[in-house]
């Protein structure tokens, strides 16, 4: 089981290259429009052929949905390609390991999880050790609007850590308390996700068409990062929270 945990966070840092590669061709809330639209349809698609669709009828599953799909999904990815196109994606990479430090906080909230002695000292080395990081700034980040020695940038990757973080929580919360299919859980997310980043592309993005000397390397890409991440990564991150903490999983 841990090997699984391992591979989920490797599969997951493999996206951050895939992701600079194809802001090359598109924009970032046009690219998290398209790509989540179709994995959520593909998830759901899948369950609907297998054993059909059965939603729980209850308040808490709505607002749980509606949150993954505004945390996990749109805040999420928003930041991190936002983010990307003007860092790298190792700097992106580094800085989504922040997340311990807000699972620690929410764990605690939602779940009353308490930090051990060992997990503090390991949270105040790791957070010694991305100081430095933080200080220096990419090449693509000298223009930007900066915040003490935060780049806008580093503040976006900062929020979709934030927002990664709590979207498992409530996910962890989902798939325990809940009963729902984690196939279900992510593909109704990913939809809506979807749509709300559809609605901020018309709103803060100018639509342009992909060349056709480069579509197949776009069409590629998003494959790539669809088949990734939203099927085989964010299937396999809900299915392993039924077994882990959220909190266990972000220090993994």
């Amino acid at each position: 089981m841990i090997t699984l945990v391992l591979l989920v966070n490797a599969l997951f840092a493999l996206v951050l290259p895939l992701g600079k590669l194809i802001l090359q061709y598109e924009q970032p809330f046009t690219i998290i429009a398209i790509r989540m639209i179709l994995g959520g349809g593909i998830l759901l698609g899948y369950v609907s052929a297998t054993r059909g669709i059965s939603l729980p009828q209850s308040r808490a599953f709505l607002r749980d949905i509606f949150l993954l799909a505004v945390f996990n999904v749109f805040l999420t990815n928003a930041g991190e390609f936002w983010g990307l196109q003007h860092m790298s994606a190792a700097k992106t990479c580094f800085i989504y390991n922040l997340s311990p430090f807000f699972s620690a906080f929410f764990g605690y909230i939602y779940f009353s999880e308490r930090m051990t002695t060992r997990k503090w000292l390991g949270l105040m080395i790791s957070f010694m050790g991305f100081m430095p990081m933080m200080m220096v700034d990419a090449p693509g980040e000298f223009a930007l609007t900066h915040i003490g020695f935060l780049s806008s940038a580093e503040i976006a990757l900062l929020i979709a850590t934030i927002s990664m973080v709590y979207g498992w929580i409530v996910m962890q919360h989902l798939v325990r308390y809940t009963l729902v299919d984690t196939l279900t859980a992510n593909g109704i997310s990913m939809v809506l996700g979807g749509l709300i980043s559809t609605a901020a592309a018309y709103l803060f993005e100018s639509w342009h068409s992909i060349p056709m000397a480069s579509l197949g390397s776009f069409i590629l890409l998003l494959s790539a990062i669809i088949l990734i991440s939203n099927i085989i990564c964010y299937t396999l991150y809900a299915s392993l929270l039924r077994t882990y903490t959220a909190t266990f999983m972000s220090f993994s």
